[in-house]
């Protein structure tokens, strides 16, 4: 967006981003979006669209949207798509309310040949669209297989019979959907309840109220049944379950107004550490020179003397002459505006790297690691005499450990696997506190 101008206060890049990933999801290309933008986001999105593919291509990366779309596009070809098509005889697929176009598109073909395929969804469920998800893919299902043997799942194993007509009394004011009517066996239940809130302030103390209630209530049962004048409820027998991270706000300001303590499943998480992303960075970028992202994050860690000015001219170099990084950097003594300790920070770069990835080859996926953090200066910089400094090196030494699990697979596998992987933090039974978590936690 900078470098064509775009205004970023007017046009959010997240905004921009967002129109160019559900183009994608729709199996629109760079070239295309121009006829289908409507509006000026996504004239803007039109213009980025070509300029941010390109960047994509010059860094040998995709992006999540791109997995998919471009297999579609490779699926074109009749030789590949009847190789895979025999690759995959039988289809199955879960949560298939929740596909969206290209997904449906790339199932479409590779099912086309042996029509052996078993989807499980359920459209009832379809109430958030995830990145793009068209619930229709569901109910079209017997039209695209019209030999489809339908089995509804109607029996309910979890739910009391009230929360299913409850449910339901809601579900069957939707004038599209599937016709189905859950049961259970399991009679009777508690009555839902229905709370009224002013707004999230007024929600967050009925919510502190009834939990407070709950525990003066079993006080008073254990007393008068077991002669116990101190058996209560704890607060750790308690959880508040939301949709979104950001209701947690309010719920932690009524627990603060309340005096009641509490805990949030889901601080800050493993790979989201600083040093966990620093460490992995130069690992992907020695893997991948063209990974400019990498490289812009680790190239002052530790400091290079590289301030602004000097990567900025650099990066303009690199472009004027259109280098791959590391020929970029190898003839960075040329690069006139530099500063002497500039130009030979950026060739010493290029010497760490490309001894590093000389080695890949000769260790462990975790023995490569330490070496890489040692040679670069890492753990130095980790070092630095402050209280964190422990923590943070314990942190690393986890990574390695992780990455010890993966010598087979090699680094490759390792970085993949990494960028997939979502981590939970671990829900402790030890303090007594509310736990607060969204609902997917």
């Amino acid at each position: 967006m900078r470098q064509l101008g775009v205004d970023e206060k007017q046009f959010n890049p997240n905004l921009i981003a967002g129109l160019i990933s559900s183009a994608k999801n729709e199996l629109i290309g760079p070239s295309n979006y121009a006829e289908h933008a409507r509006g000026a986001a996504q004239e803007v999105a039109a213009k980025v669209y070509p300029l941010y593919q390109q960047t994509l291509s010059q860094a040998s990366a995709l992006d999540f949207d791109d997995i998919i779309m471009k297999t579609v596009q490779l699926l074109k070809y009749k030789e590949l798509l009847e190789k895979w098509q025999n690759q995959f005889p039988y289809i199955l697929i879960d949560e298939y309310q929740d596909t969206n176009h290209a997904q449906y598109q790339l199932v479409k073909m590779l099912a086309a040949k042996n029509r052996n395929i078993c989807v499980v969804g359920d459209d009832w469920q379809a109430i958030y669209s995830w990145r793009g998800a068209n619930f229709q893919n569901i109910l079209n299902f017997e039209r695209d297989y019209p030999e489809a043997k339908v089995i509804k799942l109607e029996q309910n194993y979890r739910s009391s019979k009230n929360i299913l007509d409850a449910a339901h009394s809601v579900i069957s004011r939707n004038v599209v959907r599937s016709e189905k009517k859950l049961w259970t066996d399991r009679d009777g239940g508690e009555s839902v309840e229905l709370l009224t809130a002013f707004d999230q302030d007024h929600e967050g103390d009925i919510i502190c109220q009834m939990i407070e209630k709950a525990q003066r209530q079993s006080y008073a049962v254990n007393k008068v049944l077991h002669g116990m004048g101190d058996a209560k409820l704890d607060l750790k027998d308690f959880a508040v379950l939301y949709r979104v991270g950001a209701q947690s706000r309010s719920l932690e300001e009524a627990f603060l107004r309340h005096n009641i303590p509490y805990k949030i499943v889901g601080g800050t998480r493993f790979y989201e550490r600083k040093e966990i992303k620093d460490a992995l960075a130069y690992l992907r970028f020695i893997h991948n020179p063209e990974d400019v992202i990498s490289f812009n994050r680790i190239i002052n860690l530790p400091a290079r003397g590289l301030g602004d000015k000097s990567l900025e001219r650099f990066s303009q170099y690199r472009r004027m002459h259109n280098l791959r990084m590391l020929d970029a950097l190898l003839s960075a003594s040329q690069i006139e505006g530099l500063t002497t300790r500039a130009r030979q920070s950026l060739v010493e770069f290029y010497t760490l790297i490309k001894n590093l990835r000389d080695e890949i080859e000769n260790h462990s996926v975790a023995r490569f690691l330490e070496l890489v953090i040692k040679k670069s200066g890492y753990l130095e910089y980790l070092d630095d005499g402050t209280i964190q400094a422990a923590d943070r090196i314990e942190n690393v030494k986890e990574l390695m450990s992780v990455a010890e699990t993966y010598n087979e697979a090699g680094l490759e596998g390792f970085l993949e696997e990494i960028a997939l992987i979502s981590d939970i933090d671990n829900y402790s039974t030890e303090s007594n506190a509310v736990t607060l978590m969204t609902l997917h936690a």
